[in-house]
């Protein structure tokens, strides 16, 4: 859940943003960005709400980044859209450019 939609906020798409990120920060990680302690839902979203996600170990650092952002607490620091996201993606994929033939 985005933390625009615990406080309430009118949402957008980059609630869905924020949800592939934390879907994302799952795989890369191998479970959630955010764990409820002891079952509590409250605590829970306290978490979203307040804290970041742990460090992302063995992720490469641009990876990394692109991930948090999309995962921003405010909507304004996320991706504009799912294409900005997936350039992002497509950027840090692509094989650098060496100039080398």
């Amino acid at each position: 859940m985005a933390p625009e939609e615990i406080n309430g906020e009118k949402l957008d798409h980059r609630a869905d943003l924020y949800g592939l990120g934390a879907t994302l920060f799952a795989c890369l990680a191998g479970r959630p960005p955010f764990e409820a302690t002891g079952g509590s839902v409250v605590a829970l979203l306290s978490k979203v709400l307040l804290e970041e996600p742990a460090r992302l170990q063995g992720v490469p650092p641009g990876l990394e980044a692109i991930v948090r952002r999309a995962m921003a607490k405010t909507q304004a620091d996320r991706h504009p859209d799912a294409a900005a996201l997936r350039d992002a993606l497509d950027r840090f994929l692509a094989p650098s450019v060496t100039g080398e033939e």
